[in-house]
C-alpha cells in the first residue's frame, strides 16, 4: 500500500499525490551522518512559533564543500518561551557558527538567545535577524531548487517518526504546491536557511572545530 493510500485510509490525513516537490525521490540523501570534524562551517535557521498551532522549526546543517548536510532538526509545537534553553543547547551542541532567524513578531528573541549564550559562555555564534513580508508559499516556490540541489537530507527511515527530525521530514516530504498543507513550518525554515546560506551570494568565513571548551 502506498503512503498516500495508507494516510488516506487509516490516518484520515491524505497526502497530495501531485506537486510533491520535496518527496524523497527528488531529494539528495545520505546514509551515514557526517562527522562534526568534517564540517567547514555549521549553520542553522530558526522559524519561531507565532501561535500555539505552529512548530518551532530549527534545521541544523554542516557545510561540507558546496553541500549542506541536514544533521539535526528542532521541531516542536511549543511556545517560544519554553524553547529558549533548548535552542541555546542545540547551538552549543553543534557549535553553530551562524544562526539566522525570522523575526516578525518577537523583537526580543535575538537578544534573549544572545544573553543565554553568554551566560553559558558560548561566544562563537553570530545571530542574524531577518524580517520578511513575502508570501510563504511563494518564497518556497522561489527557492525549492536550492533546497533540492544543495541540501543533503538523512535517508528515509534513518530517524524515528517520534523524533523531531523524523516528524520534520515527514511534513517536508509531504508538502504540496497543489493542495492545502496542514503544516509548512519545516520546509519554510529550510527555505529561510537557503535564502541566507545558499542563495544570498554571501561567503561566510569557514570556522574550524573548537577543541578547548567554548572559548
Amino acid at each position: 500500500m502506498t503512503r498516500f493510500l495508507w494516510q488516506a485510509v487509516y490516518q484520515q490525513n491524505p497526502i497530495a499525490p501531485e506537486g510533491l516537490e520535496f518527496n524523497y525521490n527528488v531529494l539528495q540523501t545520505y546514509e551515514t551522518k557526517p562527522l562534526f570534524e568534517q564540517a567547514q562551517s555549521r549553520y542553522a535557521s530558526l522559524d519561531p512559533a507565532r501561535r500555539g498551532k505552529n512548530y518551532v522549526s530549527m534545521p541544523i546543517c554542516y557545510k561540507i564543500e558546496d553541500k549542506h548536510y541536514l544533521v539535526d532538526f528542532l521541531y516542536r509545537k511549543k511556545a517560544m518561551k519554553e524553547m529558549y534553553d533548548v535552542i541555546v543547547d542545540k547551538i552549543i551542541e553543534h557549535r553553530i557558527n551562524i544562526l539566522v532567524l525570522e523575526n516578525n513578531t518577537d523583537t526580543s528573541l535575538k537578544e534573549v538567545l544572545e544573553e543565554r549564550l553568554r551566560f553559558k559562555n558560548y561566544l562563537h555564534c553570530t545571530i542574524i535577524e531577518k524580517y520578511s513580508t513575502q508570501n510563504k508559499e511563494q518564497r518556497i516556490k522561489d527557492h525549492q531548487s536550492d533546497v533540492r540541489n544543495y541540501i543533503v537530507f538523512p535517508c528515509k527511515g534513518m530517524f524515528s517518526l517520534n523524533s523531531d527530525m523524523g516528524l520534520a521530514m515527514e511534513e517536508i516530504t509531504a508538502y504540496s504546491f497543489n493542495y492545502p498543507n496542514k503544516f509548512d513550518d519545516g520546509i519554510d525554515a529550510l527555505v529561510i536557511y537557503a535564502m541566507q546560506f545558499i542563495d544570498s551570494g554571501v561567503e561566510f568565513p569557514e570556522v574550524g572545530t573548537f577543541k578547548r571548551g567554548y572559548l
